[in-house]
């Protein structure tokens, strides 16, 4: 998708930025990470058709993005501690599993005793 600004809406590409920053926070509130690439291209697109500063009746929406971006940046942070604890669960499960086989081999019996 081509992101396109028109002239005489100064606010559009703001607001775009707020719909993408809620996209993205609904993104990870349902785990669908793989969704997060395209909402970055988007955004990425969005800025670069921005002047480089904003004008000053855009102050609410910039508010309002900064909001959704950290409640996104919580959701994150938590998924990553998530991943980390599973990841370390599977390594201590792993090591546990190789250290059946590490002992002594158990003898054989002799039969002709």
């Amino acid at each position: 998708m081509t992101v396109r600004l028109e002239a005489d809406e100064p606010a559009a590409g703001y607001e775009r930025l707020v719909e993408l920053a809620r996209r993205e926070r609904a993104l990870l509130e349902a785990g669908d990470l793989d969704g997060l690439e395209e909402v970055a291209r988007e955004r990425d697109e969005t800025v670069a058709l921005l002047p480089a500063q904003a004008p000053a009746a855009v102050r609410e929406l910039l508010l309002e993005l900064r909001r959704t971006l950290a409640e996104s940046e919580r959701l994150l942070t938590a998924r990553r501690a998530h991943v980390a604890a599973e990841l370390a669960a599977t390594r201590q499960g792993r090591a546990l599993a190789r250290s059946y086989g590490s002992g002594s081999r158990p003898r054989r019996l002799d039969a002709t005793v």
